[in-house]
């Protein structure tokens, strides 16, 4: 990976940055500017500061933490969030909500899980136990995929201030979640209703079963996205179709998500779609766990300013250059041209 992918992910969106420099396809390079040396350690330590989503925020105080607390010990304990690793490949992991009984709607108790494991995904290298996965899988149990915050706890905020909190909360962990050195899919096998269609446009991409359907009711509640979806819908869709689903809280099946572009792959009736987000992810599979998570630093970064972004880049540039698969493609490709020379 060179500076090429920020400006590939700036011109072409980071969709279309992860499928090209996945497969291969080049981009016209632009001058490099002068390179920064940073230890592989040191250049993992300053990608995680630099896109870690409460650098720039206000610090925790107590009563973010009380808070916090009110809401590990809120909720049904049956419904719980998994994380675990693939048994396709064990550098895949899946996230799995399961609250099936509630439409899959997050408890306080499954907002703290999922906090707690956003922040894991994201801790450096050196201590991160998930340092050789490469891919992530979100999906739910049951017939629904994310109905958003459950009904009695939504009910037990009472106030402004405490709705505020929760915001922050979730759209810090969504924030974590999309910029976590993975690449990751959302499994959309059920409906994706109000803060749950938010969730699924946290991941890189979303594979939905025809059966589904995704919608935005916060106008319908009397509110706005509050955990950072108006965003990133704008990042996926543009101004005027987010202001059109937001505004209009009218429902998106399938074919319609799939043709403004918040849906990558619309899988077959008689196909699950925990296995299309599976197949989905196969041609990333083929390369490296080293170079997938570089990649996903360098695409992440088009958060950043341009600076903030460059440098977050060449850090993780640094990371795969002269790596033990950099030297085998570099070597198979010495011998194909050599190889070519002798016909």
């Amino acid at each position: 990976m060179t500076p090429q992918a920020l400006h590939c992910g700036l011109l072409l969106g980071r969709q279309v940055a992860f499928k090209r420099w996945c497969s291969g396809l080049s981009v016209a390079t632009p001058s490099a500017s002068r390179l920064r040396h940073l230890s592989s350690n040191a250049a993992f330590s300053k990608i995680v500061a630099a896109l870690t989503p409460t650098a720039c925020g206000k610090e925790e105080n107590v009563d973010i933490t009380a808070f916090q607390e009110k809401l590990r010990s809120a909720g049904d304990s049956s419904g719980y969030i998994e994380l675990k690793r693939s048994d396709h490949d064990d550098r895949v992991l899946e996230l799995i909500i399961k609250n099936p009984k509630s439409r899959n709607s997050l408890t306080g108790k499954m907002m703290m899980t999922l906090s707690d494991i956003s922040r894991e995904l994201n801790v450096p290298m050196e201590n991160n136990k998930f340092k050789d996965c490469c891919a992530l899988i979100l999906s739910s149990e049951g017939t629904s995929f994310c109905a958003g915050a459950d009904f009695h706890l939504a009910s037990s905020i009472a106030t402004p201030e405490e709705g505020v909190l929760m915001a922050e909360l979730m759209t810090d962990t969504l924030t974590r979640l999309r910029r976590a050195p993975l690449i990751s899919v959302a499994a959309i096998g059920g409906p994706a209703m109000g803060g749950g269609a938010e969730l699924a446009t946290s991941t890189d991409f979303r594979v939905m079963s025809p059966r589904a359907k995704m919608q935005f009711v916060q106008s319908r509640m009397g509110v706005s996205c509050g955990w950072g979806g108006t965003s990133r819908l704008v990042k996926l869709v543009g101004r005027q179709k987010t202001l059109h689903v937001l505004g209009t809280a009218l429902p998106l099946d399938a074919r319609t998500a799939k043709g403004m572009g918040l849906v990558d792959v619309v899988c077959d009736e008689e196909v699950d779609v925990q296995h299309a987000a599976w197949e989905f992810l196969v041609p990333f599979l083929r390369h490296t766990t080293e170079s997938l998570r570089a990649i996903k630093y360098g695409v992440a970064a088009e958060d950043l300013t341009w600076d903030r972004a460059r440098e977050v880049e060449l850090g993780a540039f640094q990371t795969t250059w002269g790596s033990a698969a950099n030297k085998h493609a570099l070597a198979t490709a010495k011998e194909r041209i050599a190889a070519d020379k002798k016909r």
